[in-house]
């Protein structure tokens, strides 16, 4: 924040505290708001912003070479000394006609007003001394260049090279941290840990965890020495403490064996390479609880430490690691990853346990009064200036065999309007299919879309909505919700349908079931 005065100290000439502090510090209009030499005189304000300003992450990116500004009215720009025509400004281009100018620190408009109907090479009002031949050639390109200026009414803008607009908080804490971090901490938030937890992450993430090497190097000496509590070899810093210590080295060790993945080999080992592995597991749930699990082993590593630190208590590997997957385990039951008649294997095999539980949380699905169950999903993400957007979803007996199946590109800007498009197809296929006079329920895992649809098939709704009510006109159709984590095949089907060109939909009829009858 305090960075951010540099900023408004360039595009706020014209407020009274700006021009207050000029006259107090002796510093002119084009200067920077550290440029003063009389250090000696700063108030504590200043000698903080002086400071900000010159971080090692920010001194370059916030320095005057990479600002510029966008003419707009003329009034705040400074004609000679700022950047607003081209790459540099006028008196580094002409380095001599600025010596010689009698017009210095003026504004565009001012001199453009100036200027008007007047010969800059020869009237004297503009120049210390009359200029020489050489010299007014070259001032004659700068007056053509005051005859093509058009001023507007708004205010003249200051654009960051970074943002292609003003300088903003969040943009200038993005720039910082992608330095830092090669992935977004962003993802942290969606976990499903608890929030003091994601708090932890996010600190860990961007290295600012309170070890002793991080409070020593803000002259906060908590111990006589920065070396890890833990193994006593080398300096406590975040990555050395979660990645590179010997207990960390344990955990993650047993980690990668309990899940039975390939381990990071130890020159890419890193907290991005961690939480990247999750790609190793074909479904979403997986991923999900690799994350839980990861989370949970970075936590256990912390209060371990901290049991050290502060009650200097000895460290026990073993005891560590089991803690970690308990903690795992009570984190995956409480957001319903796994169930709790199937944990019983849980600190032996993970993925067993999350097959086991998927497919008991299936079977309560299929277990409804319908005759069959759909499942529906729509896709849409955003590269670059596009959107990429799908849906897919499938129909299933009550047996599980899959009756009907469809997937495809989708005309939706919006995630909702592509779970919309879905669940519309679906219900359309149905209604055109010999299996119409049948009942219905289609799962969907947007919350929203489901609230609509049951708005929509109660006695009242709006008009607005009189077009989705006439779609479910007739059918004995049920809309209710479903956790993403179990609607997997209809996500696998969306997403592959916002990669294709063509919508495929296909109804399957060799299938057993009480509708059809196998083929011999």
């Amino acid at each position: 924040m305090l960075s951010k005065w540099n900023f408004r100290w360039n595009s706020e000439r014209q407020k009274s505290w700006n021009v207050w502090m000029r006259g107090k510090y002796g510093i002119s209009a084009h200067e920077s708001m550290t440029s003063t030499q009389h250090l000696n005189k700063l108030s504590e304000s200043m000698k903080a912003i002086k400071k900000a300003s010159e971080f090692p992450g920010l001194r370059e990116k916030l320095s005057q070479d990479n600002f510029a500004w966008k003419l707009k009215n003329g009034k705040t720009i400074l004609f000679w000394e700022d950047r607003w025509s081209g790459k540099s400004s006028i008196k580094d281009t002409h380095p001599k006609l600025y010596k010689l100018s009698t017009l210095k620190e003026i504004s565009v408009s001012e001199v453009f007003e100036c200027w008007k109907g007047n010969d800059i090479s020869t009237s004297c009002q503009f120049w210390s001394r009359p200029l020489r031949p050489w010299e007014m050639e070259e001032a004659s390109k700068i007056g053509d260049l005051v005859r093509t200026i058009t001023l507007a009414k708004d205010k003249d803008e200051m654009i960051w090279a970074y943002t292609k607009k003003g300088l903003s908080l969040k943009a200038a804490t993005d720039l910082l941290t992608c330095n830092s971090s090669p992935i977004s901490w962003e993802f942290v938030w969606k976990l499903k840990v608890p929030n003091k937890v994601k708090i932890f992450l996010w600190k860990a993430h961007l290295g600012i965890l309170p070890t002793r090497n991080f409070l020593a190097l803000r002259n906060i000496k908590l111990s006589d020495s920065t070396t890890c509590p833990v193994c006593k070899l080398e300096g406590e810093t975040t990555g050395h403490l979660l990645i590179e210590c010997k207990m960390a080295k344990a955990v993650w060790t047993q980690m990668f064996s309990w899940w039975q993945i390939n381990p990071v080999p130890p020159h890419e080992m890193s907290l991005m390479s961690i939480w990247q592995q999750s790609k190793q597991f074909s479904t979403r749930k997986a991923r999900i609880t690799w994350k839980v699990c990861v989370s949970a082993a970075l936590w256990c590593i912390w209060l371990v430490r901290n049991q050290v630190v502060f009650r200097n208590m000895e460290v026990k590997m073993q005891s560590a690691i089991s803690y970690f997957k308990q903690l795992a385990k009570e984190w995956c039951l409480a957001n319903n990853l796994i169930l709790q008649n199937a944990a019983t294997w849980w600190s032996v095999n993970p993925m067993g346990v999350l097959t086991s539980s998927e497919r008991a949380q299936l079977s309560n699905i299929m277990q409804v009064e319908e005759d069959l169950i759909g499942f529906t999903d729509g896709s849409c993400k955003t590269r670059g200036e596009f959107k990429f957007a799908g849906i897919g979803g499938n129909i299933l007996n009550k047996k599980g065999n899959v009756i009907f199946s469809f997937s495809g590109p989708s005309s939706a800007t919006t995630s909702f309007e592509a779970e919309s498009q879905a669940l519309e197809f679906l219900v359309k296929s149905f209604s055109n299919s010999d299996y119409k006079a049948s009942n219905m329920v289609i799962y969907s895992d947007c919350l929203k879309l489901v609230h609509k649809v049951l708005e929509v098939t109660t006695a009242h709704c709006t008009d607005e909505k009189q077009d989705l009510r006439e779609i479910f006109k007739g059918l004995k159709i049920r809309c209710a919700f479903i956790p993403s984590e179990l609607n997997s095949e209809a996500d696998f089907l969306a997403k592959k349908g916002a990669k294709s060109k063509h919508l495929t939909s296909c109804w399957i009829t060799n299938c057993s079931g009480p509708f059809s009858q196998p083929k011999p």
